[in-house]
């Protein structure tokens, strides 16, 4: 199942693990025509679904920051922000949690706690 199935219409989904798009080459990189029309043709395909469930799109480069993730925690703890847990493995079956996400059936995070 897409990503994407789990979207209201309208709705925007931002990737960290998908394909670069055109705006993020523009507007994050700064990058010149040439790169952005190389990512425009590389995320067409997600783009095109995205456009098929009548969502919205965007990859975002991560930068480590201390401030964003207390900002993130915040809005989760206000329930702004939802997350999507799969499973919670303690951390002495780490190697069983990694063996669940290699069968690619994870609808969420897949977490391990210490």
């Amino acid at each position: 199942m897409s990503s994407f199935a789990l979207l209201k219409p309208g709705a925007k989904t931002v990737s960290i693990a998908g394909v670069p798009d055109a705006t993020t080459a523009r507007v994050d990189l700064g990058a010149g025509p040439l790169v952005t029309a190389a990512l425009w043709a590389a995320s067409a395909k997600i783009r095109r679904e995205a456009r098929r469930r009548r969502a919205g799109y965007r990859y975002m480069f991560m930068h480590p920051s201390g401030e964003d993730l207390g900002l993130l925690a915040d809005l989760v703890d206000k329930g702004l922000l939802k997350t999507v847990t799969d499973r919670v493995f303690p951390f002495e079956q780490i190697a069983e949690a990694f063996a669940y996400l290699e069968q690619g059936h994870a609808k969420g995070k897949v977490v391990v706690q210490m």
